[in-house]
């Protein structure tokens, strides 16, 4: 079996907390928004082997280490990384979540992976809360980490 292969196939369950310890050890900037996506132009055609962006709109309040932040419509970049036909798609308008946002320049890139690491389609309140605690402290706790992998 081809390891792209094995990959998709082997997914664990989310963990946001380790996802998040991921994205604070990073060079690149990130920032975590609650809403919905709207696509807003045409989105390329799936060409195996090849990533495809489209453009978006991310309706919803941003998560920070004090709360939300005020409702907002904000254009972003879709990307896949995943490019075999059974993963990496396009959402479709109307995909509501918790989704981490990249800055690449001037743009808010949401990079959707085989495996969910950026985007969280349940939206809860522990949720909320386990992304608020972590962007006050600036990373999750290792009892964040253990306490969600026993919630999930």
């Amino acid at each position: 079996m081809a390891s792209g292969a094995a990959t998709a196939l082997s997914c664990l369950p989310p963990n946001p907390a380790k996802d998040f310890n991921s994205f604070a050890d990073s060079t690149d900037a990130y920032s975590f928004h609650a809403g919905r996506i709207e696509i807003a132009g045409p989105v390329p055609a799936f060409v195996d082997g090849t990533p495809r962006r489209a453009a978006g709109v991310l309706v919803g309040p941003s998560l920070t280490g004090s709360g939300l932040g005020p409702v907002a419509r904000q254009a972003i970049v879709i990307e896949t990384r995943c490019v075999a036909h059974w993963c990496g798609g396009i959402p479709a308008t109307g995909s509501a979540g918790i989704f981490a946002l990249r800055q690449e320049g001037p743009d808010r890139v949401l990079t959707l992976h085989a495996c969910p690491t950026s985007t969280y389609q349940n939206d809860t309140p522990e949720l909320r809360a386990l992304l608020v605690r972590c962007l006050k402290a600036g990373r999750c706790s290792g009892t964040d980490e253990a306490a969600w992998s026993r919630l999930r």
